[in-house]
């Protein structure tokens, strides 16, 4: 089904793709392929024992969740715009080679629930490195990126890498605290909520 794979085309609407509405059968991959799609195999993990076992011992080295996306780009075409991902990649080269490029632009250290910013990449430098078989990338989350298949097919991993962030360990106390002692549970104080949204995160602090 789609969502185990997916299509990506630079500077394509995708909300009118012409696949959306067929299912993602051989020959719609293969019609897809030859107007220059790329084809995406998500969480390879799931089905691919050797990936799996990779993941896994990504994850006892990082102590970070491991998953890994295949992506199958033709020569001389793009799968996607320039764009930032939420989460820190490592890109495996396999078959073929890619230019990436890495723009001056960045977000930082985006949040993976927050509303994505599109970046104005279109005067900004950009560092270029081409990938081949056996080469990897990491690309740190927030920075800007996008990959150009050249003269030959291209097949990558990416290695996403989902780090614990200090916000999540947080909002994780703060959930047992409040579990365990009837304070957190109790509706904040009608003056504090009068007060500005600064003076108001302050009063709340103070008073836990």
């Amino acid at each position: 089904s789609w969502g185990d794979v997916s299509l990506a085309r630079a500077h394509t609407n995708y909300e009118v793709a012409p696949y959306a509405a067929l299912s993602p059968s051989v020959s719609t991959i293969r019609k897809a392929l030859a107007e220059d799609y790329t084809v995406v195999i998500n969480n390879l993990e799931r089905k691919s024992i050797r990936v799996a076992e990779f993941c896994r011992n990504v994850e006892k080295n990082l102590y970070f969740n491991a998953i890994v996306n295949l992506y199958f780009t033709k020569a001389n075409t793009q799968g996607l715009n320039y764009h930032y991902d939420t989460e820190d990649v490592f890109i495996l080269q396999l078959e073929g080679k890619k230019e990436w490029r890495i723009y001056n632009v960045r977000a930082d250290l985006p949040l993976t629930d927050e509303l994505y910013k599109q970046p104005d990449c279109d005067s900004s430098s950009f560092q270029a490195f081409q990938l081949c078989p056996g080469d990897v990338l990491y690309i740190p989350r927030g920075f800007v990126h996008e990959a150009h298949a050249r003269e030959h097919d291209s097949l990558h991993l990416t290695l996403t890498v989902s780090v614990v962030r200090w916000a999540s360990v947080l909002h994780n106390l703060i959930d047992i605290a409040s579990r365990q002692d009837i304070e957190f549970r109790k509706a904040v104080d009608i003056d504090v909520l009068r007060t500005s949204e600064v003076s108001s995160a302050h009063t709340i602090v103070n008073t836990l």
